[in-house]
């Protein structure tokens, strides 16, 4: 965008093997993020993932989302953000 300003997004597409035919769980997760520099070693930064968890774990219970880094959702969604500053020394 600018020599300042960097993002970038991905989409990642995870599927268990079924078992006992449940079928397995599918995890699809997007990820977003921006990053601006302020100076030269220092930086803010942005990110934001949205997962959503579809079919049976391998307990035969509803799949449920579990972005790495945060606890895992109660639910088959899960939105994860994170804000910070970056200093490089």
């Amino acid at each position: 965008m600018t020599p300042a300003l960097v993002a970038g997004t991905a989409f990642d597409y995870t599927q268990r093997s079924s078992v006992k035919g449940d079928g397995g769980a599918k995890y699809m997760q997007l990820d977003a993020g921006v990053d601006y520099l302020l100076s030269k070693r220092t930086e803010t930064y942005l990110l934001a993932v949205l997962q959503r968890a579809t079919g049976r774990d391998s307990l035969g219970q509803a799949a449920v989302a579990n972005i790495s880094g945060f606890t895992a959702s109660s639910t088959d969604k899960q939105i994860g953000v994170c804000l910070g500053i970056r200093h490089k020394f």
